[in-house]
């Protein structure tokens, strides 16, 4: 593995060349690689792969990946709308705070406008 090492281009990253000289000589373990820090999955045996229970998690699997596929994209769709709902709403809002500005500033002048007797007695008041 020494002799590996030293006839690789190091390029100042030694771990990176540690773990290709570790894989080509030593191949991929079946279980947890000491110092790489992750696991390799070894390929399925033959008459694990023509077990009915495997071939069964398999077809299984490959369902669950299509439905999580599907509600991803549900989910996406979803949020597009959500997010298209609360722009129309923010639009909204500002015209009825515009609305409500403008009746509010009418009722300021009704109420600033002098009110005549007349007007009282005789009804024309409103």
């Amino acid at each position: 593995m020494v002799e590996r090492l030293n006839e690789k281009d190091l390029d100042g990253n030694m771990d990176d060349a540690a773990n290709a000289v570790f894989k080509e000589v030593l191949g991929h373990p079946p279980s947890y690689a000491t110092g790489l820090g992750h696991t390799v999955i070894p390929e399925p045996s033959l008459s694990l792969r023509n077990n009915m229970d495997y071939q069964r998690i398999i077809e299984e699997n490959e369902n669950n990946k299509n439905d999580a596929n599907f509600y991803k994209s549900q989910f996406e769709a979803l949020r597009s709308d959500l997010l298209e709902f609360k722009n129309q709403f923010q639009d909204y809002e500002k015209l009825m705070n515009i609305r409500m500005t403008e009746l509010e500033s009418q009722r300021v002048l009704k109420v600033d406008q002098p009110v005549d007797e007349d007007d009282i007695i005789f009804g024309h008041f409103c």
